[in-house]
């Protein structure tokens, strides 16, 4: 069914559904909220009783559990919310992404030139942490290619891009270049992303 052929009761119907969804996912984060304060409780006391590192261990993991599944309903929210950008002003992007290998602790290789756009840098840096969410043996690539900027790597598991998890980060860091009048492509194990720049060359 294509966007035209949608009923008005359809589409208000859709955005009831929407709104429905944000309200449950954020009841389902407060309950989460309220699991992991009483995860913290628990390792408090178990620690205080000299309780077995293997008992601590199991209430690290639940903790984690917790904070990642937290984690991901947020991301679950922001993909059904248009992206908003927090003042795109020119920026260099090639200060973005070696900004961003030192925060994933991947290799930067960044050819000479004028990279000179209007940017976002946090949302870049968040869209590129979400699009390379597996694996850091391979490096980045940031490379001009006419009025466009190229960031390229290759995946170290093109299976685990299958997951649920792992294709809904990628929706959202797409979205967010997409908001950067970029787009995000995929040529057989490499990933690119292209952005537009101020100057031709």
């Amino acid at each position: 069914m294509s966007g035209e052929e949608w009923s008005a009761d359809d589409r208000e119907a859709l955005l009831e559904l929407g709104r429905a969804f944000v309200e449950i996912v954020h009841d389902i984060k407060n309950q989460l909220g309220g699991l992991k304060l009483y995860v913290t409780f628990l390792r408090r006391k178990a620690v205080a009783e000299g309780r077995a590192a293997d008992e601590l261990e199991a209430l690290d993991k639940l903790d984690s559990g917790l904070d990642r599944a937290a984690g991901e309903l947020s991301v679950l929210v922001r993909c059904a919310r248009p992206v908003a950008l927090r003042g795109a002003d020119e920026s260099d992007l090639a200060r973005i992404v070696f900004g961003f290998g030192q925060r994933s602790g991947r290799e930067v290789v960044c050819e000479a030139g004028d990279y000179r756009g209007r940017f976002d840098a946090l949302a870049l840096v968040e869209a590129l942490m979400l699009l390379c969410s597996s694996g850091t043996s391979c490096p980045v690539r940031l490379q001009r290619c006419g009025p466009h900027a190229v960031i390229e790597w290759r995946r170290v598991d093109p299976a685990e891009e299958t997951t649920t998890r792992i294709r809904l980060r990628r929706a959202l860091g797409e979205r967010i270049v997409q908001a950067h009048g970029g787009a995000v492509e995929s040529d057989g194990d490499v990933i690119r992303v292209r952005l537009p720049l101020l100057s031709e060359a």
